[in-house]
């Protein structure tokens, strides 16, 4: 997993029902799953329940952080 979180794209780039992360390492509260995009923002649940939104575009950098399968399948 460490292997992926070194891959980058922007927030405009983001798929739905896919977790990122705001920083490098594995710091939990930066972590988020997206959960609406829509024409002009990007709406978020950071993985402590709290809604978020970046606008589309924002020029933010975020590293993917997959979700595992069990994870997955919990959702």
């Amino acid at each position: 997993m460490e292997e992926k979180l070194d891959k980058v794209c922007r927030i405009k780039n983001a798929r739905l029902n896919e977790r990122y992360s705001l920083c490098k390492d594995y710091d939990m509260y930066f972590s988020f799953v997206v959960k609406e995009i829509t024409r002009g923002s990007v709406h978020v649940h950071y993985l402590d329940d709290i809604p978020g939104m970046f606008l589309i575009n924002d020029d933010i950098e975020i590293f993917e952080y997959p979700l595992s399968s069990l994870e997955k399948e919990l959702l």
